[in-house]
């Protein structure tokens, strides 16, 4: 009688990563750096834009274009008393 064949089965695993612990270690900084950056540019253009926004708002006060909120709620009120 015969031998029966074997079959041999490769299986290839999508999560395995062949690499060394400092190359890991080295993509995971270079990401981390990224993302830190990323985010330092974000907050920075948050904060001109919120400058950008009180010129503006100093600029129209000035020319009498925009009201303070507070000085509309005391219009308000001396317009209740009439």
């Amino acid at each position: 009688m015969d031998e029966p064949d074997f079959v041999e089965e490769h299986v290839h695993d999508i999560f395995a990563i062949d690499m060394d612990i400092d190359t890991a270690i080295r993509y995971i900084q270079r990401s981390e750096r990224g993302r830190q950056g990323i985010a330092r540019i974000n907050t920075i253009r948050k904060i001109i834009k919120n400058q950008e926004q009180e010129k503006r708002d100093r600029i129209a006060l000035k020319r009498g274009k925009k009201v303070e909120a507070s000085q509309m709620v005391k219009e308000a009120k001396a317009a209740e008393v009439l």
